[in-house]
This record gives structure tokens, sequence and C-alpha cells, in this order.
């Protein structure tokens, strides 16, 4: 039998004041990769201003010809009261090179660009100070940035259309206040349409490349009360997969995987899906000609995040490497090892050998030509660029806060944070309104400031 989930290890750890000290935007536990935020922000130092433009060459070693080329968005969260908020900073894949960050809400959960490559969409969590449970657009071209548009509570997975006109936004709630909506957005008019239901815990979405059908993760997590210290752990909930008719706007029924599903990537040709499930340590392959899962991959502790290669033979695999093992004693320093990107062949579903990235892994992109990927490192403050020709790691790129969410475009923004002041968001947005006595639910764990 497996040991205790990662939501429970991560409430051990509170309980015995191991976090004690560290400045936390919410309070109230959130199941999987979400308690592993928790966990990598409190064991990584605070970054306290905004990087400026720079390269990140190795002293004495020429530069070799890019991978790739296009332009990457990291969505951090800054730690500090001084400089509060989110910062989507722009990194040019040929070079490396930084831009000046934009700014777009106060907790990113996510980040994704249209098709055309012209606009990013922010998933914002909200602060104790800003308003969240929004989704902010921000125009690449320009560096501009939009009203945020109100969703539900704690959004995290989002997903647009391959026709670029709508995006789905899933709502993962949190314990005490759990959401189970997916929200359509109609990207020309910018207004929400009515939320979707899926199931308790929604966490991320992924769309057919016909445009038909998204796939929606749902860990399937309630709202009870977190254990007393010393009682046993609880079991980390069956997952399931819920597929949406993007033409009716209708749920259909769910698909079975591992525990804690928390990421979803379908294969170009759009037969396959493979579902990252944090609690079972497993990758499920699923058919979606059939709909059924096949046997789970062993990937090791934590998968969080997965990405598959545009040749759709390889799906790339973002695992923390710490769970549900004894906790540290009562009092010690939180140790976090290094990050692994475990390779699956999708042709034999087998796993390959694991890349060593930085300390605590949330995401993973891959540029269009499929030469590169890059991970978020959320403890070690930064993004760690692979080579998938040889599978070799690069020198990571640091950035300005806890890095915990990517997305490339094959565009090259040259005017997008390129040294000029970018405009604050609009202050409170339309649709977000007090909730349980306060502007916003903000007591949580997870996407912390």
């Amino acid at each position: 039998m497996r040991p205790a989930s990662f939501l429970a290890w991560i409430l051990m750890l509170m309980l015995v004041g191991l976090t004690s000290g560290c400045a936390t935007t919410h309070s109230t536990a959130k199941p999987g990769h979400l308690a592993q935020r928790s966990a990598v922000r409190h064991a990584r130092p605070n970054r306290r201003s905004h990087p400026t433009t720079s390269t990140v060459v190795q002293p004495g070693v020429a530069p070799v010809k890019a991978l790739a080329t296009g332009t990457l968005y990291v969505a951090d969260t800054l730690e500090s009261s001084s400089t509060p908020g989110v910062s989507i900073t722009p990194i040019d894949v040929a070079s490396q090179t930084k831009s000046t960050p934009l700014e777009a809400g106060s907790g990113p959960d996510g980040i994704v660009i249209a098709p055309n490559g012209e606009t990013a969409y922010v998933a914002d969590g909200g602060s104790p100070t800003l308003p969240g449970d929004t989704v902010t657009p921000v125009n690449l071209s320009t560096g501009q940035v939009g009203r945020p548009i109100g969703v539900g509570i704690n959004p995290i997975g989002m997903a647009v259309a391959p026709n670029g006109l709508h995006l789905y936004v899933a709502n993962a709630g949190y314990p005490g206040a759990t959401d189970s909506t997916v929200t359509p957005i109609n990207l020309a008019t910018e207004r929400p349409g009515s939320p979707i239901q899926v199931g308790l815990g929604p966490t991320s979405i992924a769309i057919a490349p016909d445009g038909l059908t998204a796939y929606v993760t749902v860990a399937g997590y309630g709202s009870s009360s977190p254990p007393t210290p010393g009682s046993p752990a609880l079991p980390p909930p069956a997952g399931k997969v819920v597929p949406i008719n993007l033409v009716t706007g209708s749920p259909e029924p769910g698909i079975a995987v591992g525990a804690e599903p928390m990421a979803i990537a379908i294969t170009p040709n759009g037969k396959e899906a493979y579902v990252a499930n944090s609690g079972s340590d497993t990758v499920t392959p699923i058919n979606l000609v059939t709909r059924v899962p096949g046997p789970p991959i062993q990937v090791g502790l934590g998968p969080s995040s997965i990405a598959i290669a545009p040749d759709g033979l390889t799906a790339y695999v973002t695992v923390a490497g710490f769970g549900p093992s004894s906790p540290p004693a009562s009092g010690s320093p939180i140790s976090l090892p290094a990050g692994k990107v475990v390779p699956i062949n999708l042709t034999s579903a087998t796993s390959g050998p694991p890349i060593t990235v930085g300390v605590g892994p949330l995401a993973i992109a891959i540029t269009p030509n499929g030469n590169e990927a890059y991970v978020a490192n959320a403890a070690s403050g930064t993004v760690t660029p692979i080579n998938l020709v040889t599978n070799t790691p690069e020198p990571g790129v640091p950035v300005a806060g806890s890095p915990e969410a990517l997305a490339i475009t094959s565009v090259v923004h040259v005017k997008a944070g390129a040294g000029k002041s970018v405009p604050k968001r609009a202050k409170s947005p339309v649709g977000v309104v007090a909730r349980f006595g306060v502007l916003n639910p903000t007591t949580r764990l997870g996407a912390l400031a």
C-alpha cells in the first residue's frame, strides 16, 4: 500500500512548524502539486527585485548555434512586499536573453498563449492585498495588460481552442471552498460563459487537435479538515479525466486514472492522452478513440507536469523527487532533492534515464521544433533549458521569484518588456466579489506569494 499523499506530507510539515516564519499567501492546504508549491517555495530564499535585461553566458564559453527560436514566458510569483504580484519574464529562446518583466495579476497558477502568438492569458489565484480568481490577457507585442476576466475559485489549468476563439479554464478550488467547474471564455468579447460542472478539484485541461473535445483532470478532493498531528494520513483520492463536448458544452463520463491527476497532454494526432498522477507517482496513457486507460507507467515521486514532443514520440514528465516518506524532524530545515525530467518512449510505453534539473520542477514546455524544453524550478528560482537532441540539461536561467508556469510561442517578440515601463493591471475587476466576508479567499496553501 502506498504511503500517505503529498497533501498529508505537506500538512505534517506545517503542523510541526517547519514552515514557520515564511511569508505565505494562503494557509489552507491544497492537494498534489499545489502542496508541492508550498514546500518548494518555503525551501528557497526570497528574491526581492526584478531582473534587468541580461543574458546567461558561461565565461570563456563560445556561444553555440541556437536549437530553436521564439519566446518563452515564465510566470513567477514575487515574494517581496516592495514588489508584490506577478512577474511574466520574456526569454528569447535563441539567446536565452531575459527582457524586463511584465506585470499581470498577483498569484499565477498558469499561462497559455493564443495560437497566433500575440496574446498570453495568465490564471491568477490572488493574494492577500490584490483580488484574484481571474484570467488576465497580456498583449505580447506591446506588453499592455488587459482587463482581468472573472472566473471560478482558484483557476489553474487553461487551454485555448485550436481555432483561437475560446479559452477554457479549470477552477481547482481548495478544501473548504472547493470549485468543480470549467469556465469557457469567448476571446472575441473576453466574456466568460456558463461554468461547466466536472467534479471536485479540476486541475488541468487539454483540448484535442480537432477542437471538439476538452479533457479535464479531476483530483476529486473535498473540503475535509486537515488531520490532527499524529493521526493517520488520508489516502489520496481517486482521480479521473472528464471529457467535455465543446460543441454542446456538456461533460461526459469520466475516465479512471491514478491518484491526484495534476497534468494532461495529448499527442499531436489526437489519438492518445497522457496523465501525470501526483498521488500515485505514475503516468496513465488513455486511448482517446476508445476512452480506455492503459497500464500506468512508473516515473518517480511527485510527477507534476507533462509535455509531448511535436513528433508525438516522447513525453517528458517533471518529477519533484520528494513525497510522503518520513518527514524531517521537528524544527529541522526543509531540504528538497533536485528534480528530474523523465522521458517516456510513447511507442514502447517505457521511461528512459531521468534528466536532472532544479529543485521543485512544476512546469515544462517544449519549443515548436521539438529541439529544446524548458523547466520551471520553483524552489531554485530558475528555468532549466534541456537539449532534447541529446537529453542533456543546460545552465539554469535565474528569474525573479518562484517560477510556476511556462508558455512558448514561435513568435520572437522584441517589444514586450524591452526597457520600458508596462502599465499596471486595472484595479478590482468586475466579477470579483466578497466571499466568506473577505475580498478573495486568500487563506490557501499552494499559490503562495
